[in-house]
């Protein structure tokens, strides 16, 4: 545990020689960059906490090795961007928190490398375009919170692949239309909540194939 002090830069090969560790408490800091292969050697962690930082910089490839972690916090920081490959070669098995940061953008792609995610956080960003095929490769995710941005459009095919999908939430943003097909791929959802919205123009059977909504 080493939370609530005042580390700013973690070296790399810091981590190196904790390889049976699978708890670490990094929240509170004033970390700014998590450098690639930052925590390369700690395939047995299973929960690594950064909430409550000052991260701004994901280099590619900042979690790789880690392959049994089950939750990333990563919320309360000052992420402003998404960029592929900062994910890849690890494995999250649960939750993902990335909410209450700056994060304005999202590559195509970028979560490649954690199709096992359950739960995804993104809420109270400033996301205001959903790309197409931001969230590809999360075929298990079964949660999506994006509740509490500056939404205004979702592109064709934003939700593609999220075919496990049973929640997703769009809550307190600025979309303005919905268009045909942009579910379509959502089978599975159960609770589509898009409260608090400028909605003026939702188009004829875009809602076609949503037979378990509640």
């Amino acid at each position: 545990v080493l939370g609530r002090n005042s580390i700013r830069i973690v070296e790399e090969e810091s981590f190196y020689g904790l390889k049976l560790l699978t708890s670490l408490e990094l929240s509170m800091h004033s970390i700014q960059t998590l450098k690639t292969n930052l925590f390369l050697k700690m395939q047995n962690l299973r929960i690594l906490n950064l909430r409550r930082n000052l991260i701004e910089t994901i280099e590619k490839r900042s979690f790789s090795g880690l392959n049994s972690l089950l939750v990333l916090f990563l919320n309360e920081n000052r992420i402003k961007f998404i960029l592929t490959e900062i994910f890849y070669e690890m494995r999250i098995s649960s939750k993902l928190h990335l909410e209450s940061n700056l994060i304005e953008d999202i590559e195509e792609n970028s979560f490649v490398g954690v199709y096992n995610l359950t739960e995804l956080d993104l809420f109270w960003n400033k996301l205001k375009i959903l790309r197409k095929k931001s969230f590809f490769h999360l075929k298990n995710l079964k949660k999506l919170n994006l509740d509490l941005n500056l939404i205004e459009l979702i592109e064709e095919k934003t939700f593609a692949g999220l075919s496990n999908l049973i929640e997703l939430k769009l809550n307190h943003n600025k979309i303005k239309s919905i268009q045909k097909g942009l579910f379509s791929e959502l089978r599975k959802l159960e609770i589509l909540s898009i409260k608090v919205n400028l909605i003026d123009s939702i188009e004829e059977g875009c809602f076609d194939g949503l037979n378990n909504l509640k």
